[in-house]
């Protein structure tokens, strides 16, 4: 049961992404590394790899988490790095089994998680009326301050339509309310773990009270980025460069760009995800407001 919590944990932190602070790495975040390092060698021992390259990769991680157990200097952002670069290499690869079963590595990983990531799921079943209702609830992200967890990040939805049509600006992130987003407008809650208490996305994020939000829904890629003109899903210089083609009429906008929506938490209404200054249009101010994101991005 210790081994497979530890194992839990660890996937649990390949959920993670890296936060701000500087202290050495706490135990929880060590425990993760080696626990994951165990069970990369376990995949090797008991699965074949369809192409070598693949067998490259998974190796390269495996190295690579391995190596940063040996740094006594390890910082918490430095082992979030570490963790998510290991989960993105991870992701697209599968093994098979001597009985031909096809596995994704994702999956063998994130079956050692199911404990963990529904932790607060009964603490949740305790405040709705029907919690049969909903069709999913996932813990996709655990914040830790101090060493403890402070909050976690929670998804939740149901097949009931949504009763309004409408979207949030949060940071340089564009939420649409969905069907099945339900009970929260987008589907998204942050849960207090000192308080015990849920709170919808929108409303967590205006209130600063819960610590590194902001980063979390932009490091995450929560709802749509705006300005990212090329669709690879992070802002970059190539953005600015396509935004000023599309203004100079060289090419066209991309095809997502317009959406037209109901911002009721700005009191506004978004017309384009390139329209960065908000006033409506497509404009040279979009450019300028993207640099000085970038430049915002740099300094961090």
């Amino acid at each position: 049961m210790k081994k497979l919590t530890a194992i839990c944990l660890a996937m649990v932190l390949l959920c993670l992404l890296p936060h701000a602070s500087a202290a050495v790495v706490n135990g929880d975040v060590r425990i993760a590394l080696e626990t994951l390092v165990e069970r990369c060698g376990e995949i090797k021992e008991e699965y074949l790899f369809y192409q070598e390259s693949d067998r490259a990769v998974f190796e390269e991680a495996e190295e690579q988490l391995a190596a940063a157990l040996l740094d006594e200097a390890l910082t918490d952002q430095a082992a979030m790095t570490v963790l998510q670069t290991a989960k993105e290499q991870l992701s697209g690869i599968s093994v098979y089994s001597v009985y031909g079963l096809d596995m994704p590595i994702g999956y063998l990983l994130d079956e050692k998680a199911a404990l963990f990531r529904y932790k607060y799921e009964a603490a949740y079943a305790g405040i709705v009326a029907r919690p049969e209702d909903f069709d999913s609830y996932e813990e996709v992200f655990y914040h830790y301050q101090n060493g403890a967890m402070d909050w976690v990040l929670v998804h939740i939805t149901d097949s009931a339509p949504v009763p309004w049509e409408g979207c949030a600006i949060l940071g340089n992130r564009l939420l649409y309310a969905q069907s099945g987003d339900r009970p929260f407008a987008f589907g998204y809650g942050a849960y207090d773990v000192q308080a015990e208490r849920f709170t919808p996305l929108t409303t967590a994020y205006f209130s600063g009270s819960f610590a590194e939000l902001t980063q979390t829904v932009e490091l995450l890629k929560i709802g749509a980025c705006r300005g990212d003109m090329n669709g690879d899903g992070v802002l970059t210089i190539t953005d600015v460069t396509e935004l000023q083609r599309c203004l100079a009429e060289m090419r066209g906008y991309p095809s997502n760009d317009r959406v037209e929506c109901a911002d009721f938490f700005h009191g506004e209404y978004v017309t384009y995800l390139s329209d960065l200054n908000r006033n409506g249009i497509h404009d040279a101010g979009d450019v300028t407001q993207l640099q000085r994101i970038l430049a915002e991005i740099e300094i961090e």
